[in-house]
């Protein structure tokens, strides 16, 4: 499958790592329901085209943009030393204190 993943990503294999392992992990939530109708392989690969279309269509959607290394950059030098709060991490990421704290019951 890692094979037939790297054909349908133009021979990346960082991408067709990326792609496999999330068919791979969709295909483990419904693996009870897939495996029911005989051999798993036929669907799964099905799946990998599937998601291989989809990533096609997002990047034509979305294009990548390349750096601009004369782009201008956030100034967070100066607060990459000491420890922040969580309110001052999520302020510096634009984002809320909930996305920023840590998630107990993945210890």
């Amino acid at each position: 499958m890692l094979t037939m993943a790297i054909l349908l990503t133009g021979h990346s294999q960082a991408d067709a790592e990326d792609l496999l392992q999330t068919v791979l992990e969709r295909a483990f939530r419904r693996w009870r329901g897939i495996c029911r109708t005989g051999d798993p392989g036929p669907y799964v690969r099905r799946m990998l085209v599937n998601a291989a279309v989809d990533r096609w269509r997002l990047v034509r959607r979305r294009p990548e943009l390349p750096f601009a290394p004369d782009s201008p950059v956030p100034a967070l030098a100066g607060l990459a030393g000491p420890d922040l709060t969580e309110a001052q991490t999520a302020a510096v990421l634009g984002c809320t204190v909930g996305s920023v704290k840590p998630n107990r019951l993945a210890r």
